[in-house]
């Protein structure tokens, strides 16, 4: 359709061109002549226009002609087409037949297949089945037979665990004993360092030192004890007023101890060390006496208490017997 009108459009304009040529021509011969003007252009145009209307009904023959033809091409092309199309159709048809026909046959072969590998694997399973059944049955009797094993071996076991319980008790108690024994056997130490950190920056008082005379080991803490409550060496010493340790004298005895002087050294070494004071400790650290009696526990000497009130407030006596 755009084809047909874009040809009328160009007729138009050749017969619009050719017009004004022929009139621009006739109004030129007209002038010459001497001829009217106007009366030769209207005869020139009804003529033209009369041609016009010829050429515009022979080109809509033509117009009508080509779009005949237009459709019996088209009519043509589309016959042809729905006779491929019908053929590969047919021929589509035939190729689905063939390839379901052989697929067909594939499945069933495949089927075949499978059906026998299950009826060979079922067979495998079955005797798999037996066999298992027959060694779970043999299983079993030696779960019971390693039960019953097993049960008696408990019972071993519990003895034994008993007898064991028993000789760790019996072990625990020797090396209870023998640690006594060795703690009772070595002699006392005393913990310098603790014992001076316990006395640094406290009240100091004068404190004589006794021991049980020929007992080395009692005269030895006795030295220790001098050592780091006195001066010390090169002045290392807690500072306090400390004499020379001496054997036990009936001088500083408490009231309550025998005067005869066997029995009162007895009496106060029968606990290891005894501390005599003028007056009785209320656990506290803040006067000399609290902070000797805080000084020797810490540095692990164990020691008994007594007042004496004769003695002076600032004098201490430290009595030292065998270790206990």
């Amino acid at each position: 359709m755009r084809f047909i009108l874009l040809l009328f459009s160009r007729i138009a304009a050749i017969a619009k061109a050719m017009s004004m040529t022929i009139m621009i021509t006739n109004i030129q011969l007209s002038t010459e002549s001497g001829s009217n003007p106007v009366t030769e252009a209207t005869k020139q145009h009804r003529w033209i226009f009369g041609a016009y209307i010829v050429v515009l009904v022979l080109v809509a023959l033509f117009s009508y002609l080509v779009w005949t033809s237009g459709n019996n091409l088209s009519e043509a092309i589309q016959s042809d087409a729905k006779a491929r199309i019908a053929k590969v159709e047919a021929d589509a048809r035939t190729e689905i037949a063939r390839v379901e026909s052989g697929a067909q046959e594939r499945i069933s072969e495949a089927q075949r297949e499978s059906n026998e590998k299950i009826a060979r694997l079922k067979s495998e399973a079955d005797k798999g089945i037996a066999q298992a059944d027959a060694e779970a049955a043999q299983a079993n009797q030696q779960t019971k037979k390693l039960e019953s094993d097993n049960l008696k071996l408990q019972a071993n076991v519990a003895t034994l665990e008993k007898d064991a319980a028993e000789a760790r008790t019996k072990q625990a108690q020797a090396e209870t004993m023998l640690a006594n024994i060795v703690k009772r056997q070595n002699p006392r130490i005393l913990d310098s360092k603790t014992f001076l950190e316990k006395l640094k920056d406290k009240p100091k008082a004068r404190v004589e030192i006794m021991y049980q005379e020929n007992e080395p080991e009692p005269f030895g803490l006795a030295v220790q004890i001098r050592r780091w409550l006195g001066e010390g060496v090169n002045g290392d010493g807690a500072g306090w007023d400390v004499p020379d340790p001496k054997p036990i004298s009936p001088e500083w005895l408490p009231p309550n101890v025998p005067t005869n002087m066997p029995l009162a050294s007895s009496y106060l070494t029968i606990w290891g060390l005894t501390v005599v004071t003028s007056k009785s400790w209320k656990g506290e650290d803040d006067d000399a006496m609290g902070a000797l009696m805080v000084a020797l526990m810490a540095s692990g000497i164990s020691f008994i208490r007594m007042v004496n009130p004769k003695l002076p407030p600032d004098l201490f006596v430290i009595v030292i017997g065998p270790k206990v």
